[in-house]
């Protein structure tokens, strides 16, 4: 074999390999001081956003298309992750009491005092569709867990109860369902409970960062930050079949997601047009959410192995589009075989893969440069990596 042609023809296909799921960017603010947390209102028409420098905090709302953007005057100093009411009549946010310890609170659209929601430290506010309660992340159990709060007061429920942590949580558009994100797999994912408590379900699986889960509106599909690309970019996860797509793809950060009401748009903040975060939207109207029985793209998405360098063992990602038949080798700089990894069907998803450093007869192979080659459906991509005894 020849694993020099291989490798230029892997470089060459994947050249032409389309950039799926990108589409149209409109950039909605301009402003000069960093922003963050964008949120859609209900009706779509207007977006929420933290504006955030040691002279400036607070929440801003500027119209869904661009333009002026207006401060609703909040005196408090924190985080201010926003969220709004199902009627559109009021934001809910964290920051600051006068104590220093982060709280919810909530204030008319229209502008007033805010009032405070909450009596115990907590963040990351999210409304239910029926209004009826809010969810929080609090360690008030002694580590960071989802909890949801009645909006006309009552003690607080906690949904998720894991030694880990478990932070951004947002519900589905029935109320059935909280997405959030966690660290109790080892990495940062995306997972998701029932509303009243039960078990956690992990949605996506990569030894990357997986964070700020948003839901489309049909419930169908999730949206998140992930830095898997290198930096963070926005991407979806369609639920019934773990299919991610990545929307944008950048050299700066694409962060803090949120789907539009309609389904048609995501809106997040990014640094790629200045030195400070704005206020961005991309169009995802296109049909791949809804596709049913269309082939997808057949596009591989294999990850440089992490650590890298690496000793005792490192782990593989790659991304699968469609139900196909894998194979991942280990060579070594001749080009000969010394593992083969991971042989069979699987379905679309995430997946890794751990090598330690072992060939087929479990023996320790020397330090040295190693490739590793993943063929999908007889389509193939290659990466390095070194490993140091």
């Amino acid at each position: 074999m020849n694993l020099t042609r291989e490798l230029k023809i892997s470089i060459f296909m994947l050249s032409l390999l389309p950039i799926y799921g990108h589409a149209q960017l409109t950039q909605i603010t301009n402003s000069e001081i960093n922003e963050y947390y964008p949120r859609w209102s209900p009706d779509g028409k207007t977006i929420a956003f933290t504006k955030y420098s040691q002279q400036i905090q607070g929440i801003w709302l500027v119209s869904g298309t661009g333009g002026t953007a207006t401060s609703m005057n909040i005196n408090l100093s924190g985080d201010f992750h926003t969220t709004w009411s199902p009627d559109g009549l009021s934001i809910a946010f964290d920051a600051n009491d006068n104590n220093g310890i982060l709280q919810i609170w909530t204030i008319p659209v229209t502008g007033s005092n805010p009032i405070k929601f909450t009596n115990f430290g907590c963040g990351h506010p999210a409304w239910s569709p029926d209004g009826s309660k809010i969810a929080v992340t609090s360690n008030r159990s002694g580590n960071w867990d989802i909890w949801a709060m009645p909006v006309t007061g009552g003690a607080a429920t906690q949904i998720t109860s894991d030694p880990a942590e478990d932070w951004h949580a947002n519900w589905s558009p029935d109320g059935a369902q909280i997405a959030f994100t966690s660290d109790r797999s080892g990495n940062n994912d995306i997972w998701i409970i029932p509303a009243a408590g039960g078990t956690a379900t992990q949605i996506t699986t990569n030894a990357a960062w997986d964070d700020s889960p948003t839901w489309s509106p049909d419930g169908s599909t999730i949206a998140f930050e992930s830095n898997r690309s290198g930096n963070f970019d926005i991407w979806t996860v369609r639920l019934n079949d773990r299919m991610t797509v990545q929307i944008t793809s950048h050299e700066s950060d694409d962060r803090s997601p949120d789907w539009s009401p309609d389904g048609s748009k995501i809106v997040f903040v990014s640094q790629r047009d200045a030195n400070n975060m704005n206020v961005w939207v991309t169009d995802v109207s296109s049909t791949y959410i809804k596709k049913t029985g269309c082939s997808l793209p057949q596009k591989i998405i294999l990850q440089q192995n992490y650590p890298n360098p690496f000793n005792a063992s490192t782990t593989i990602t790659y991304q699968l589009y469609n139900r196909s038949k894998v194979r991942l080798w280990i060579y070594n700089p001749l080009g000969e075989q010394v593992k083969a990894l991971q042989p069979g069907y699987q379905n679309p998803g995430d997946y890794i893969v751990t090598w330690n450093g072992t060939n087929e007869f479990g023996q320790n192979v020397g330090t040295g440069i190693y490739i590793y080659k993943l063929v999908v459906d007889g389509k193939s991509e290659v990466k390095k990596m070194m490993l140091l005894r």
